[in-house]
């Protein structure tokens, strides 16, 4: 009898999981996608108020970085969380979800407070106008180039371009993508200097990771990182004296998830592994969460965790001063 009440309370647990209101769940899927314009208020751009509640979030090691605040992020929107891609400019974040959305948000931090304003939830675009659904609209990373809001999405695997009217345009989808893995794809895009992009895939092969290094019109080359395991990559950015970070993170139901942040100089743009260097390691037991995005901006390294649109996950937000 014992056996079947457990049973039939991972049954309800499962199923409340997939039962999550729009845009959580596999029954969520019916609530976007098609023409913008039969939407209704799902294609509206959407003010959104976030509360940001400072924790701590200590670190089993840091080399480099000075803590400079941690919050969990809430919002008064179903469709916040999922934030995979992050970029900071100035006081304005941007982030794309792995639900279709774009957020948009002024940031403030004044003695250790972060408040936000003028915050919007917008949900992407094709071409066509018509609103991402579930299978195409899964965003994991964004980056700039030539003005240009690039975001990368993985299971329908390309780089696509916002234009000035919001909507995303073909920007790259090189044949190596077609050979990623469903939920493995392009979780990290990079702008350099030059306008030129680094691309970098979240499951590795053969224990390598890939990258492309990108411009609009062509593959300009690709390569593999020897990256230690089981961290896998999920963001990365790049400093204004051109060198590349990234955030790696671990998982299993044994260990919990395990979070690195790591450095490296590129060569003309491609990543040289034998410039690595760890800065941060966080471990389970400090609280830590699912760390996807990353961004640098005057002086401060951002990172961002994707909480799935899991109640039993945070998006949570750590500020670091690069000394």
């Amino acid at each position: 009898m014992k056996s079947l009440a457990v049973l039939a309370t991972l049954s309800l647990v499962t199923f409340a999981l997939l039962m999550q209101g729009p845009p959580i769940g596999v029954f969520g899927r019916k609530f976007y996608g098609g023409p913008a314009a039969k939407a209704g208020t799902a294609a509206l751009e959407k003010q959104t108020t976030i509360i940001a509640e400072p924790v701590t979030v200590p670190a089993t090691e840091l080399n480099g970085l000075t803590p400079a605040g941690a919050w969990v992020l809430t919002a008064d929107n179903k469709w916040f969380g999922g934030l995979s891609g992050l970029l900071i400019e100035g006081d304005r974040m941007i982030a794309a979800s792995d639900r279709a959305h774009l957020l948009r948000a002024d940031l403030s931090v004044e003695q250790g407070q972060l408040e936000t304003s003028d915050a919007t939830l917008w949900h992407l675009r094709d071409a066509a106008d018509r609103l991402l659904d579930g299978k195409e609209g899964d965003a994991e990373s964004l980056a700039r180039s030539d003005g240009h809001l690039l975001i990368s999405f993985e299971r329908d695997h390309r780089i696509e371009r916002l234009d000035a009217s919001g909507l995303l345009q073909p920007w790259m989808r090189p044949p190596g993508f077609a050979d990623l893995s469903n939920n493995g794809g392009i979780e990290a895009l990079a702008s350099l200097r030059d306008g030129r992009v680094l691309a970098i895939a979240e499951d590795p092969v053969d224990d390598l990771t890939l990258w492309w290094l990108l411009d609009q019109d062509n593959v300009i080359d690709q390569g593999t990182l020897a990256l230690a395991p089981p961290h896998r990559v999920t963001g990365s950015t790049i400093d204004p004296e051109g060198r590349l970070y990234l955030v790696l993170r671990d998982f299993s139901v044994a260990r919990g998830v395990s979070i690195r942040i790591q450095r490296l100089t590129l060569e003309q743009g491609r990543p040289s592994v034998s410039t690595l260097e760890t800065l941060a390691a966080f471990e389970n037991l400090s609280g830590i969460d699912n760390m996807e995005g990353i961004a640098i901006s005057d002086g401060f390294l951002w990172i961002i965790a994707d909480n799935n649109f899991n109640p039993g996950q945070r998006t949570l937000l750590l500020r670091f001063k690069l000394d």
